[in-house]
């Protein structure tokens, strides 16, 4: 049975919540969001199998909790675009020819594409959600507090989104990485590592990745190396040239010197021995994130 219920998503009685999410492993505003804080290891799981292009538009990916399944349903491919009604009813397609395999009893909707995703719930989505929900034999739940806690689309202001997600760069997405990597070297990037120039472009084969050129010599890191390379670093925090990944140990140097060009990674010292090495510079870490103190405030405030 289908019922529409003005209450919170997360108070929900229902075996099920459903979490909308993109397909590049950002969870950066609305319900993701709070997922994300609520469960950081689905959030970790879920950007990894982003991250290995496994999940797509049309599938969906159920984590199981002691207390809640959480139903994580793809309704835009990247944050920076809106969702689409397809999107929509490919979810749920997929939802009502798994649900009974998948051993769901109940379960609670928010307004699918809604919000963040742009879409009109009453014009576009609840027309789809009435057609494949209504039919079943379990208890469904759509909440309708999206429609009364009306925010903005993060797709409409990508700058603001592009750097709130920055502002902790320990859990920022690869592709998220990979965006930045790509707007430094576009026009062609100049590094100066150990006296060398060396002119860094995108690599234009089929390899992908990265182009060093230090005189009549040049070098290729691929776009793989970097995701094991980030992987690594948003993982430990930092990493030295002993921990690069395959075939990236001897260009360190000019690799480090490029990344510190990123506003969230820095050089630091790091070594196996005391004192460490006379290079001070041998290893990268993210910048850490800093959680400015607010003075407790006492307010009476009804949400």
């Amino acid at each position: 049975m289908l019922r529409y219920v003005a209450t919170d998503l997360f108070q929900s009685p229902a075996q099920v919540l459903v979490n909308t999410v993109n397909t590049v492993g950002v969870m950066g505003k609305g319900v993701a969001k709070e997922f994300a804080s609520i469960y950081p290891d689905m959030y970790t799981k879920y950007r990894a199998l982003c991250e290995r292009h496994l999940f797509d538009i049309g599938q969906l990916w159920l984590y199981k909790t002691s207390h809640k399944w959480i139903l994580n349903f793809p309704t835009k491919r990247h944050w920076r675009s809106p969702s689409k009604v397809e999107y929509i009813e490919a979810g749920l397609k997929k939802f009502v020819d798994t649900y009974a395999q998948k051993g769901i009893t109940s379960i609670s909707f928010p307004l699918l594409g809604c919000g963040n995703g742009g879409l009109d719930f009453d014009s576009q989505v609840q027309p789809v959600m009435e057609k494949y929900l209504q039919p079943l034999p379990i208890d469904v739940f759509v909440h309708l507090t999206q429609k009364f806690n009306k925010s903005e689309a993060e797709h409409l202001k990508p700058a603001e989104m592009k750097r709130w997600l920055r502002s902790n760069p320990s859990i920022l997405s690869f592709s998220e990485f990979w965006a930045d990597i790509i707007e430094l070297v576009q026009n062609g990037k100049e590094i100066v590592y150990k006296n060398s120039h060396y002119l860094v472009t995108v690599n234009k084969t089929d390899d992908g990745g990265l182009h060093f050129q230090v005189r009549d010599n040049g070098f290729i890191v691929s776009e793989d190396q970097f995701m094991a390379l980030w992987t690594h670093l948003r993982s430990v925090g930092f990493t030295w040239q002993q921990e690069l990944p395959a075939g990236l140990h001897q260009v360190y140097g000019p690799l480090f010197t490029l990344l510190q060009c990123l506003p969230y990674i820095e050089r630091i010292g790091i070594d196996f021995r005391y004192p460490i090495s006379n290079d001070s510079q041998s290893g990268i870490r993210i910048v850490p994130h800093r959680i400015v103190p607010t003075r407790r405030v006492e307010e009476q405030v009804i949400h």
